[in-house]
């Protein structure tokens, strides 16, 4: 849980995510239903017309999606770890199962910083242009 709270310390998820949608508003918007290859996501609208969408796959596979916006992963992973290692419970997976959220999360916070990098030298290339 310190492990936790510490990377949730050095790298608070930004306002606003991948569509202009915030964690909270993700949270309250999103709907269940199955993409195309019948995976379970949480879908939530981004738009006003309702059209534009930000879909977020619920499994350890669906999560690993390069369409889903990073901070709505890593938001996803955050509060699953924080529900499972909650101290008034025991745990509901196994040690392993714990390994493996854990390092999902670490997955995803470096390729958040990825693309981050990309987007910050594509735009930089464009100034120069």
């Amino acid at each position: 849980m310190k492990d936790l709270q510490a990377l949730r310390a050095n790298r608070p998820a930004r306002d606003a995510a991948g569509g202009g949608i915030t964690w909270r508003k993700f949270i309250e918007k999103s709907e269940p239903e199955f993409d195309a290859d019948r995976q379970p996501v949480l879908r939530a609208p981004t738009g006003l017309d309702g059209m534009d969408a930000v879909e977020l796959g619920v499994t350890r596979k669906g999560l690993q999606s390069e369409d889903a916006p990073a901070d709505l992963q890593r938001e996803l992973m955050i509060f699953r770890l924080k529900q499972t290692l909650a101290r008034s419970r025991a745990p509901r997976i196994s040690g392993n199962e714990l390994r493996e959220d854990w390092q999902l999360l670490e997955k995803i916070d470096e390729a958040g910083q990825e693309r981050l990098s990309k987007k910050l030298d594509q735009e930089n290339q464009s100034v120069s242009q």
